[in-house]
Order: C-alpha cells, then sequence, then structure tokens
C-alpha cells in the first residue's frame, strides 16, 4: 500500500535556499551552482532543473544515490560546451540512508553544456544529487533503525542518514519494512518483513501513532519483538509509541497503549547481562575480571596484540562463545573473530574498515566551511530563507 501523505522533505527549510542560474552564466558557473542547488529542501529540486536543458529536465530525476564531496572541488572547462569536475569523494548515501565511504581516487564527472537561448545548459545530468560535505551535514543527520539478533533478546542498530524534517518519523519505520543493510543483513531478523504502513506516522504532543498492517493472522508470538523495533527505533523522535494493527492498538499483557523503551528495556541494545564475565586487554593479551588471569585460548596469550576486543555468550547456556578483536599498529588495523577459546581468523583489514566518514565541525551557523558567511561565499550564490 502506498503512503500518499507522507512528506519528502522538511516543513520548514533549513538555513539556506539555492539561486537561479544567473543570465551569462559561463558553462563553469552552470555546472557549480548545479552542486549547489543540490542543497534545496523543496521537493524534485527545482532549482536543480532551472540549470538543465529543458530535454534533461524532462528526465533528470533526484531520487537516487547521493555522492558527497569534499567543499574544495574543481571545475575546468575542457572544450567549449564541456566541464569537468574533480573532488575528493566522501561517500555516497543510496535510498534507504545507507553510508558508503568513498575510495581513495579522485572522484571525477564530465558535463556536456548546450546553449539554450544562448544561456549554456548541462544536457547530462547524473540522476541523484552531487552534494557537498557541508551542505549535506546542514541537511541531513544519522538515526539508527533497529532489527533483532538472531536469539530475539536484542535489538541491534542499523545507521540511516535521513534529512532533518517532518518525514523522518515515517522513513525509519519504512527503512525497518525496507530490512536491514548489507553489512548486517546477515546477522539479525526482521519479524516485519512484508509488512506495511497504513497511514503516515503522526507525532503530537511527543507521542507518535505506527498503524501497520499485513501483519500475520496471528501475531502474538512475534508482536513484542515488533513493539521493540519500532519504540527502540523512534526513541529519538517521541516520549511514547502507539502501535496499532489495521487499525487496533495492540493489545499486549503489562504493556500499555502509549509505549516507551522503558516497557521493552529488556531489548536494550546496550544492556549487559548481570550474570556477565567482565574482560579487559593487558600488554595485548585478554583477561577476566573476576579471576584477574588470562582467558582460555590464544587471545589469553598475547599472540594477536589486541587493542579492543568483545565477548559474546551463548543465550541459552551462558557460556562465553565467541570472540572479536581488533590489532592496531603502524601498518593498520585487522579485525580478528572466532570461538572464545579457540584460534581466531582474520576477517577484515584497515582497506575494508571504514571510519566514519566527517565529524560535526561546531562552525558557526550561517557560515561555510571556512567560517566565510554565507552570503558572502560562493560569489553570493544564496539566499537566506
Amino acid at each position: 500500500m502506498q503512503i500518499t501523505d507522507a512528506p519528502s522533505r522538511p516543513s520548514e527549510t533549513v538555513g539556506i535556499e539555492p539561486l537561479p542560474p544567473e543570465p551569462g552564466a559561463t558553462p563553469d558557473e552552470i555546472v557549480r551552482g548545479f552542486v549547489d542547488a543540490a542543497a534545496s529542501v523543496r521537493p524534485g529540486h527545482p532549482v536543480a532543473q532551472q540549470h538543465l536543458t529543458p530535454e534533461a529536465a524532462k528526465t533528470w530525476s533526484d531520487e537516487g544515490d547521493i555522492t558527497i564531496l569534499s567543499p574544495d572541488y574543481a571545475t575546468v572547462a575542457t572544450e567549449a560546451g564541456s566541464v569537468t569536475l574533480t573532488a575528493n569523494p566522501v561517500g555516497t548515501v543510496d535510498p534507504r540512508g545507507v553510508f558508503t565511504v568513498g575510495g581513495t581516487g579522485v572522484f571525477t564527472r564530465q558535463f556536456n553544456l548546450e546553449k539554450v537561448n544562448g544561456e549554456w545548459r548541462i544536457s547530462n545530468p547524473p540522476d541523484g544529487l552531487i552534494m557537498l560535505q557541508p551542505d549535506f551535514e546542514r541537511l541531513y543527520v544519522e538515526r539508527d533503525v533497529f532489527f533483532l539478533d538472531p536469539t530475539g533478546q536484542r535489538v541491534v542498530p542499523d545507521p540511516r542518514l535521513l534529512i532533518k524534517g517532518d518525514a523522518q518519523p515515517t522513513a525509519l519505520i519504512q527503512r525497518i519494512l525496507d530490512g536491514p543493510s548489507a553489512p548486517i543483513a546477515a546477522g539479525v531478523r526482521n519479524p516485519l518483513t512484508g509488512v506495511q504502513l497504513r497511514n503516515a506516522v503522526t507525532i503530537r504532543d511527543a507521542s507518535a501513532i505506527v498503524d501497520l498492517t499485513g501483519l500475520p493472522v496471528d501475531p502474538a508470538p512475534v508482536l513484542s519483538e515488533i513493539c521493540a523495533q519500532i519504540v527502540w527505533t523512534l526513541s529519538p523522535l517521541t516520549r511514547t509509541v502507539e502501535i496499532r494493527v489495521d487499525g487496533q492498538p495492540v493489545d499486549i499483557a503489562g504493556v500499555p497503549v502509549d509505549q516507551t523503551t522503558e516497557d521493552w528495556a529488556g531489548f536494550d541494545p546496550d544492556a549487559v547481562p548481570l550474570d556477565a564475565v567482565g574482560h579487559y586487554l593487558s600488554a595485548g593479551a585478554l583477561h577476566t575480571v573476576t579471576a584477574g588471569a588470562p582467558s582460555p585460548g590464544p587471545a589469553g596469550t598475547g599472540v594477536y596484540g589486541l587493542t579492543s576486543a568483545a565477548v559474546s555468550a551463548d543465550a541459552r547456556t551462558g557460556r562465553l562463545s565467541f570472540l572479536v578483536g581488533v590489532r592496531s599498529d603502524a601498518t593498520g588495523a585487522t579485525l580478528y573473530a572466532g570461538p572464545y577459546d579457540q584460534e581466531l581468523a582474520p576477517v577484515l583489514t584497515s582497506a575494508t574498515l571504514a571510519p566514519r566518514p566527517w565529524r560535526p565541525r561546531g562552525r558557526r551557523r550561517g557560515s561555510c566551511a571556512t567560517g566565510t558567511p554565507w552570503c558572502a561565499c560562493r560569489r553570493g550564490r544564496h539566499r537566506r530563507r
């Protein structure tokens, strides 16, 4: 069922809004204006379309991957009607909000331009958006959607990047319905597979309403897991959540209609069992807190030189069963994994371990990455909203 009343952009504009192309703009300025226009919060990016030929504007879609570039990009007119854009890639965000870190190479894109009524316009725009990192940071925020671990005892976070604004609650629930991202898909369950939203998620007075349809005839065995998923996912945006199935509030013994994370504290992703065995690292070797002795197996001897580690236990028996650890040195980082008391195998290296792509700069509101006021940067190509 298609949700027709879910806003796709914030109801209030965020920060600045780009300007249309100026008369007599050069090909280089048109390309830069097109990139700037990706920072619009208006549906369909109409300002970006004004930088395109009429034919290209009809077929171009802003719904696709977002390519995030460093702000110090370059544009060079290679020949008449052709501009090459080069930049250091920060990463890409797919339509589901999953971030992929950029590679080590240089991002290159050639734009072809034609004259329309004497003005240069782009004829081959790529679908999706090309956006500069400061603009992306200003418009998007990272939120976690949650799935179930294989035992059904914890919710597991799956980070997604979403545009700020009123559409976030609906977008978050839709991300759950669409399923986990590839990196964690093999290690989680999603009891909401095949379920749909009947209406957009609404939040009034810090209380959200989520109305679902398409659940099994008898959803009782998984209803608690579903509620935990939804409540933990929406917890940063609302105080309570009312979950409905085909318009009727769910009825779970001991759980109020207006649910909070306290009602599902047992699913807390950061919770530690009371009988958990503490561990620490000393000189690269894994030790138990209770005995102060090295853990069994090679990890306890320091053979891997671990700098961080995590241990899991079998949910049924409580027996320590699995170990992952990271060794970091001047050559990079390696992730090891394996049975708790046996040899570990290297599963990832620094070439595949992706760090967070950026950190908040804490710059002044209304300033660009260099601290220059928006009204003075990029040749005054932006206006405040």
